[in-house]
């Protein structure tokens, strides 16, 4: 059996930065669902309240 070539490493290193790069985007893409949907709930509280009580909210936020 030979000894696996330059190449065979440089391919190796470039699938693993790839699938880094995915992982990455994937987390950020999750993150950024969770974020939508937790201001969709806080809007949704929100819009539920007095006048007062959100502009007091939105100087606190």
């Amino acid at each position: 059996m030979s000894e696996p070539s330059f190449l065979h490493f440089c391919r190796r290193a470039r699938q693993e930065q790839i699938a880094a790069i995915n992982a990455t985007s994937e987390a950020a893409a999750d993150a950024h669902r969770r974020l939508c949907t937790l201001h969709a709930e806080m809007a949704c509280a929100i819009a539920g309240r007095s006048r007062r009580a959100r502009g007091l909210i939105a100087a606190v936020a």
